[in-house]
């Protein structure tokens, strides 16, 4: 009969293969890979890459040669943003504002306004408020009115009443047609 292995073999193995796993993670990568694509095509990429960064630096320092020679300050503005003002223009002179102006500053493109989300909330509360004061000033000439009227009626009253006759006794005629007024019976004028 064949014997099956024992417990104390199976820990000799496993101990003697642990120092052939530690070996294994200390090893850099580039001696892992077999092939030596990889490391060819991390070492073109990177050589690209290098490439097109000194070939920018290039272009933006004849970049900011020609924009000295021009008159410009070259990198101050906008950055990548183009303005459709300045798009369409194609004098090569800078802008100058009148003489009355002062110093003969650069004029700089306008800016687009922000969206506002309250913006037409607001157009509304305006309007609304514009309303408000125009019923409010109406309801006010109304007032005014319906008050002048009152007073002349109060005025003519008085006059009717503060009647006399030759000898200062009061005409009875107005006195009874205002008392009929008063109560709704109408009375003769």
């Amino acid at each position: 009969m064949a014997k099956s292995p024992s417990k104390h073999t199976k820990k000799q193995q496993q101990q003697q293969q642990q120092p052939e796993r530690r070996v294994m993670k200390n090893i850099p990568i580039r001696d892992v890979v077999a092939s030596k694509g990889i490391t060819r095509a991390i070492q073109t990429f990177r050589k690209k890459k290098a490439y097109k960064a000194q070939q920018t630096a290039r272009s933006l320092r004849q970049y900011r040669k020609v924009m000295k020679q021009e008159g410009y300050d070259a990198g101050k503005g906008a950055g990548r943003k183009r303005h459709a003002a300045s798009t369409h223009e194609e004098d090569d002179e800078p802008k100058i504002t009148d003489s009355t102006a002062g110093d003969g500053a650069e004029t700089k493109p306008k800016r687009k306004p922000k969206y506002n989300p309250y913006q037409k909330a607001m157009k509304q509360k305006i309007q609304h408020e514009e309303e408000r004061k125009i019923k409010q000033q109406q309801y006010e000439e109304q007032d005014k009115l319906r008050k002048q009227k009152l007073r002349q009626r109060k005025q003519r009253t008085r006059q009717i009443m503060t009647q006399r006759t030759r000898r200062g006794q009061p005409i009875m005629k107005q006195v009874v047609d205002g008392l009929l007024q008063k109560l709704g019976g109408g009375g003769q004028k």
